[in-house]
């Protein structure tokens, strides 16, 4: 974090994320400011991930750079105000993965975009 903002490190550290969805939304949890508009509340199928960014900049870089991840397949919703709810399924919630989308590549040439 470079004056409350998260650094472009702190958005490739998401991006290139591995590990469990878990840890990642911890991860984000720490840099998200403040930090209790993020809520996780574990149910009987999913756990429901809430993070609300108050039109705060700074959260709206960290959802874009959750949303260049695999959990960007569990949102569930967004609302005017910056509410951004996703639903996790308990059964790969602690389990560790390989979050990143595969970059998006050029039609014409191949290369990464």
């Amino acid at each position: 974090m470079d004056d409350g903002y998260p650094t472009s490190e702190d958005l490739e550290r998401i991006h290139g994320f591995r590990g469990s969805p878990e840890q990642l939304v911890e991860l984000i949890s720490g840099l998200w400011r403040p930090e209790d508009f993020v809520t996780v509340t574990p149910g009987d199928d999913a756990v429901k991930v809430r993070f609300v960014t108050g039109g705060w900049s700074g959260n709206e870089e960290l959802i874009g750079a959750l949303d260049r991840t695999m959990l960007r397949l569990f949102w569930s919703k967004s609302e005017r105000g910056g509410l951004h709810e996703y639903e996790i399924p308990v059964g790969i919630w602690g389990h560790e993965f390989d979050l990143r989308f595969p970059a998006p590549k050029c039609g014409h040439c191949g290369r990464e975009i």
